[in-house]
């Protein structure tokens, strides 16, 4: 999608996980990434962790994940976010909320090849209360 500007500010890619990291977009770095498509109890553990490792690296530092599907229990994501946690340490942040199934949003916190997410308006200290 292109704004007035000719700046493309959204890629959307619908189909077979291969096919999405094999696309040259996936080289460019990403924003924000939403995968929505482990739910299915077929999907192993590995297979879910194998996918969220190249989300992590596909997104630039502190670019957003968020994965749909990944309440405990449910389906394996949520073992493999588990993974992810343990694997990345202190690399990533990952906050699950019990929105429709899960809603997993994952923060890339450390330095990525594809640049970093800066905070264009900081805000200011208030002063303290005397």
């Amino acid at each position: 999608m292109l704004d007035a500007a000719g700046i493309d500010w959204v890629t959307y890619l619908e189909g077979d996980s291969d096919k999405f990291w094999a696309h040259p977009e996936t080289a460019k770095g990403y924003d924000f990434l939403f995968l929505d498509y482990m739910s299915s109890r077929k999907k192993s553990v590995e297979s879910c962790y194998k996918d969220l490792k190249k989300a992590v690296k596909a997104v630039k530092q502190n670019g957003i994940i968020a994965v749909h599907d990944a309440l405990p229990g449910k389906y394996n994501v949520a073992a493999a976010l588990v993974h992810l946690q343990v694997k990345y340490n202190d690399g990533v942040e990952v906050l699950t909320l019990p929105y429709n199934y899960g809603l997993a949003l994952i923060r890339r916190c450390t330095k990525s090849p594809h640049g970093e997410i800066k905070d264009t308006w900081p805000k200011t200290q208030e002063p303290k209360d005397e």
